[in-house]
């Protein structure tokens, strides 16, 4: 596969890809590594689709690879998420530090800081960062109000929680597969599953409303 071809897998605009799909994937970029262990693309491309199947153990040898090849702000990006996925959010937030060193400003690395500091329960920490998200994103990013959404879960605070939710909804942010994915997941809403406002919003993004 060619980098732009690998590209299409991660790009949420497009068709959502098959397990098959990635596992083929995962497959070329394989045969590449073995052709030439130093390309450090290929590593990053399959540790990225290892990521997107949810397998972050096997995800993050390569990922930890194309982070030390070049501690740019997206392989720092995508190395501390499949860390914080593992539950390893000191380390993560070690890597998005260092990212942050070259980057302060960039969004997607505070969305990801709120992440980790979510599992270290470093909530005022994490609302800071999600509020300097949306100053950059202009409150337009649907991701920081997701991940707010997990933080007040993690909290207990449901209101709350809901609220951001639905203005993730309405932002679009479970219009396609991963969103809806991310939803299930998420374990700080485990508490909550069984609320019958919670099961009518699922409701809701499920039938695409």
């Amino acid at each position: 596969l060619s980098n732009r071809g690998a590209a299409r897998y991660y790009n949420q605009n497009i068709e959502e890809p098959t397990r098959q799909d990635i596992l083929k994937a995962i497959e070329d970029f394989s045969l590449a590594i073995a052709a030439d262990s130093n390309l450090c693309m290929a590593h990053r491309n399959r540790g990225l689709a290892w990521s997107y199947i949810d397998s972050f153990s096997l995800a993050l040898p390569d990922l930890k690879r194309s982070w030390n090849c070049g501690k740019g702000l997206v392989n720092g990006l995508s190395y501390a998420h499949a860390l914080t996925q593992r539950g390893d959010y000191n380390k993560a937030l070690d890597i998005l530090a260092e990212a942050a060193a070259q980057n302060p400003d960039d969004g997607n690395l505070a969305i990801e800081m709120a992440s980790a500091k979510i599992g270290i329960r470093y909530f005022q920490e994490g609302l800071d960062d999600l509020q300097r998200a949306d100053q950059v994103f202009r409150g337009k990013n649907p991701g920081v109000n997701f991940v707010r959404a997990r933080l007040y879960a993690a909290q207990g605070s449901y209101l709350q929680m809901l609220n951001e939710l639905e203005q993730a909804r309405r932002k679009g942010f479970f219009m396609d597969a991963r969103g809806r994915k991310a939803l299930a997941a998420a374990k700080e809403f485990d508490e909550f599953r069984g609320q019958p406002e919670f099961q009518a919003f699922v409701q809701r993004v499920s039938l695409g409303r």
